[in-house]
């Protein structure tokens, strides 16, 4: 017979407060060091660019509520599963289809691609393009992180939801060099996405993502559970972010040898 638990809040103060340490490691902000943001902010995209970047990205965001999902059932205490459910639930519009964030990302990654110059569908691109390999493993292995225990999920989440937060606002900044493609209305209608994730139900994520995480951390071998995930998660993010910028670069190079050739 399974264990019943029942509604309870216990964190551990003196856990929860070296929890909400971590993201100020210098070792955990120097994910925002990769390569490609530094592209990103500080040169132009042509199409093929972008569709590199976006494609990869849509399938990392249409990726995050399976990701909560699995976390959510193994996670098995009502609280944190409450909290992961409005996390869900802010994913999926609250059931509004078009509020969807995949389907907003989507509208945005379409919308720029065209005023770029794109020449294709874009939702073409997104079903019938081969995922970089680094994509596909920062699908599956964070999702395998999530299903290793309540403290692994944590720790992946509380990685998940703090860089989160982070990246929507670097994106949003790079997304202004190309202001001058739009109308003033167009433009912020077209930053719907951004918007959306840097109001206040974002910030509340990744508060939930820290008290979920204390919730669970009783010892000091809970911590280090956590503190793994934490740092697997954001290595895989690296090396996710790192490839696009050496698959930009490639195609960059491509490019060029081809106006000289």
């Amino acid at each position: 017979m399974p264990a019943v638990t029942f509604p309870a809040d216990v964190v551990q103060a003196p856990l929860l407060q070296r929890i909400s340490e971590l993201i100020e490691l210098p070792e955990a902000k120097r994910i925002f060091d990769n390569r490609f943001y530094g592209e990103w902010l500080r040169t132009d995209f042509s199409p093929d660019d972008f569709a590199i970047f976006a494609v990869n990205y849509y399938h990392r965001v249409y990726a995050t509520t399976r990701r909560i999902s699995i976390a959510m059932e193994t996670i098995d205490d009502w609280q944190s599963r409450i909290q992961l459910l409005h996390n869900i639930s802010d994913e999926l519009g609250h059931g509004v289809e078009e509020n969807v964030h995949a389907l907003v990302v989507l509208r945005w990654m379409e919308g720029l691609y065209e005023r770029l110059g794109g020449q294709s569908s874009f939702r073409e691109l997104v079903q019938t393009t081969k995922l970089l390999p680094e994509t596909e493993r920062f699908i599956r292995a964070t999702e395998d992180l999530c299903r290793v225990s309540p403290r692994s999920a944590s720790g992946a989440l509380l990685a998940q939801e703090w860089h989160g937060y982070n990246q929507i606002a670097i994106l949003l900044d790079g997304f202004m060099r190309y202001r001058s493609l739009y109308e003033t209305i167009e433009f912020h209608d077209s930053s719907e996405y951004f918007y959306v994730h840097l109001g206040r139900a974002e910030k509340e994520h990744r508060d939930q993502a820290i008290t979920i995480a204390g919730r669970h951390c009783q010892t000091e071998a809970d911590f280090e559970e956590v503190r793994a995930a934490f740092f697997a998660y954001l290595g895989l993010l690296r090396e996710f972010w790192d490839a696009i910028a050496d698959a930009v670069w490639q195609a960059r190079q491509s490019a060029a040898l081809q106006k000289t050739g």
